[in-house]
């Protein structure tokens, strides 16, 4: 979105994805030849893939956000910095769910973009036998319960006090990088990514 929530004292500019890792980058205005008023209507598998690669990006962009926060002594009481650390992992875990969703075989009765988007439904179904195997299948679904159950929604099965709530970070992100990879560089894709972003970081050398 590009979109701005005003409520009182509070201001927030939402970024479009394009502004990720664009230095200076403050909202609309800071994205070149950007226009707010299409925004709304850029759609296709071009568009599609921007949010993707958000989710994708924001897996590193929080891990090290993360650690620089653990690696120094921030001026922020014991009760805000348990805020900003739950606020981390949240986001984190959000966008994990949402690239499952992305690649899982299951898709949402929403209409959510998925990779059959991009590949087809034969094709995506030779990519999914190929990259995913039983086990990266069953991580896929024991991560996509896990958040759902203890953050996306309220569930009475949700922990308390932390238990069993441990989330390794840098794992996640290495094991949604291969499939990333896996995906980037799959015939037929090329074509059908963003232009606007920079997809190194899952192309192969």
């Amino acid at each position: 979105m590009a979109e701005e929530t005003k409520n009182q004292n509070l201001t927030i500019t939402c970024l479009p994805p394009t502004t990720i890792g664009t230095s200076g980058a403050t909202g609309a205005t800071g994205v070149a030849g950007f226009n707010p008023a299409g925004f709304k209507t850029y759609t296709g598998p071009a568009a599609w893939s921007e949010h993707i690669f958000y989710e994708a990006t924001m897996l590193h962009q929080v891990r090290d956000l993360w650690m620089r926060l653990l690696g120094i002594h921030v001026p922020l009481s014991d009760e805000e910095t348990v805020v900003l650390r739950n606020t981390l992992v949240e986001s984190f875990l959000v966008h994990v769910r949402n690239l499952i969703e992305f690649f899982r075989e299951e898709k949402s009765a929403w209409g959510h973009v998925h990779i059959d988007d991009f590949l087809g439904n034969q094709q995506a179904a030779k990519w999914r036998a190929k990259h995913l195997d039983e086990t990266i299948k069953k991580k896929l679904n024991d991560h996509w319960t896990f958040v759902s159950t203890h953050l996306s929604h309220p569930s009475r099965e949700r922990t308390h006090n932390g238990q069993d709530r441990e989330v390794k970070m840098d794992e996640l992100v290495s094991f949604f990088d291969s499939i990333m990879k896996a995906f980037v560089n799959a015939g037929g894709v090329e074509s059908k990514l963003s232009s606007n972003v920079d997809w190194s970081r899952w192309r192969k050398v």
